[in-house]
């Protein structure tokens, strides 16, 4: 029973003594600052995110193309179906799902495309500025969406 216990000893003094001589060399280690190859950094197709327009800034381009529909004197459902079918339906101006595209109401709006998060504060924006009370909610389900593309 003494040698299982002097054998247990001698074992876990040379472990600790090991990993005490190396405890300089993981100092210097972490102390290191990673660096990035260059190549990396600029990635093709690489997001980046941009400042042009607040998050939820209905831009007068919206505001112009609101007023086009003539939707103030229609009641809130038909605006709401209004518009709702005007961005995802009609020829010509059609906001397409795009992943990877988050942006503001504003600039989904001038790219046509974005992702779920983008699409929602264009129609928040759209909403407020109609009048709503436009507002974001989580959804608790699977997501599901699809492409024209």
């Amino acid at each position: 029973m003494y040698n299982l216990f002097l054998f247990c000893v001698i074992v876990s003094s040379t472990l600790l003594l090991n990993a005490c001589s190396n405890t300089a060399r993981l100092n210097e280690l972490a102390a290191l600052k990673p660096s990035i190859p260059p190549d990396i950094t600029e990635l093709p197709g690489q997001l980046t995110l941009t400042e042009k327009y607040q998050f939820l800034e209905v831009t007068p381009a919206m505001k112009r193309f609101i007023s086009s529909l003539k939707l103030r004197s229609k009641s809130k459902q038909e605006q709401i179906d209004t518009l709702y079918r005007v961005m995802f339906y009609q020829k010509g101006y059609i906001i397409d799902y795009e992943m990877f595209e988050t942006a503001s109401a504003g600039e989904t709006f001038e790219m046509k495309r974005g992702n779920c998060m983008s699409l929602t504060a264009l129609m928040v924006a759209l909403g407020r500025e109609l009048g709503m009370n436009a507002r974001f909610q989580e959804a608790k389900s699977k997501p599901v969406w699809h492409s024209e593309k």
